[in-house]
């Protein structure tokens, strides 16, 4: 899918809020058209997304390594850095857990 910078921060946003309110995982999404937990196939209106994350569909289709024009990462660094509100959501295991770093990830994405 091809995603201006803009677009991808406004399309991550309704995921992000969706994993804050029910401390769900990314598949359970249900704007993904289709979206397998054995992998990280998702898609969003016919086309592919990159690890269900509409900032790496952007960043990895700008033909610079990965995470360089990730907005995430130019303003909060390495989304996988220890500590860092996205890391922390994937490892997390209550809902409770989820929603707290979900509400972090969706809070720093509203400063983008």
């Amino acid at each position: 899918m091809r995603l201006t910078e803009k677009r991808a921060i406004k399309e991550s946003k309704p995921l992000w809020a969706f994993l804050a309110k029910t401390g769900k995982l990314k598949e359970d999404w249900p704007e993904w058209d289709e979206a397998s937990n054995e992998s990280d196939y998702y898609v969003f209106d016919g086309k592919e997304i990159t690890a269900g994350c509409f900032l790496c569909e952007y960043s990895n289709r700008q033909g610079k390594w990965a995470c360089d024009a990730c907005p995430y990462y130019q303003e909060f660094e390495y989304c996988y850095n220890e500590g860092a509100s996205f890391r922390l959501w994937s490892i997390a295991e209550t809902k409770k857990d989820r929603k707290k770093y979900a509400q972090e990830f969706l809070d720093q994405l509203n400063q983008l």
